[in-house]
């Protein structure tokens, strides 16, 4: 298997990230996943010291050019995320568009749905436990989807749910176009902070799956077996991270 995410966005980027405000966050891969804004007044507010901060209000990281993303249907998606408010939030979206996918967290109502445009024909929803997402603190969020078992959703390494999601529903895109919002919806913008979002186009096995979530949450692989597997791609420096 290549170990190679299609996409890593993280903090900090010192090339791409300043601290007044962010333009470019640029993809650690090279694949040249870069997110773009170019509009001050909707740029996330900055670097918090522990991520990228977005205030809730006309935050916007959207691909540079205006162009989107797409990416394999099976796929293990991780994200870094503290959210400050209890409203409903996009970490990652499409243009909300047709069949493409929208990633909301919807509270106070305890939900998450993993939706092509929010139909129910094309949608995941996983019940979410809001007092943990509000504790002020980072959490590992994982979603992964294949074509026969559809999605599952994972919060800090533990699975909360299975749900339908399949390619027999329709030709459903991960064509993604928004980082902490949702371009076509000004409500969905998240209060809080990204610090991290990985992407691997498949569904990476429980003990891979673990070990990046472990990555994530500690900035360093429990064994040597991961290290040898991953640190090409994940050599990471812990004080650079809270």
């Amino acid at each position: 298997m290549d170990y190679t995410p299609a996409m890593w966005l993280l903090y900090p980027d010192s090339v791409t990230l300043v601290n007044d405000s962010v333009s470019v966050w640029g993809d650690t891969t090279g694949n040249g996943n870069d997110f773009a804004q170019a509009t001050v007044a909707k740029r996330p507010l900055g670097v918090a010291g522990v991520g990228v901060d977005f205030d809730g209000v006309d935050d916007a990281l959207p691909l540079k050019t205006g162009s989107t993303y797409g990416f394999a249907m099976n796929a293990t998606i991780f994200i870094r995320m503290r959210v400050d408010e209890n409203k409903d939030v996009c970490p990652i979206s499409s243009d909300g568009t047709g069949t493409k996918m929208v990633l909301r967290y919807n509270m106070p109502i305890n939900n998450i749905t993993f939706s092509a445009n929010g139909s129910a024909d094309f949608q995941a929803m996983f019940t979410a436990d809001t007092s943990t997402i509000l504790d002020s603190l980072f959490h590992v969020y994982t979603f992964t989807r294949t074509d026969s078992t559809g999605a599952e959703y994972y919060l800090d390494g533990v699975s909360q749910n299975r749900e339908s999601l399949i390619e027999s529903n329709g030709d459903i895109e991960f064509d993604i176009d928004g980082i902490g919002f949702r371009q076509d919806n000004d409500d969905f913008e998240l209060n809080g902070a990204i610090s991290e979002i990985i992407w691997f186009e498949s569904v990476l096995a429980t003990a891979d799956r673990l070990a990046i979530e472990y990555y994530l949450t500690n900035g360093e692989f429990e064994s040597a077996g991961y290290e040898n597997r991953f640190n090409n791609f994940f050599n990471f420096n812990k004080s650079k991270r809270d």
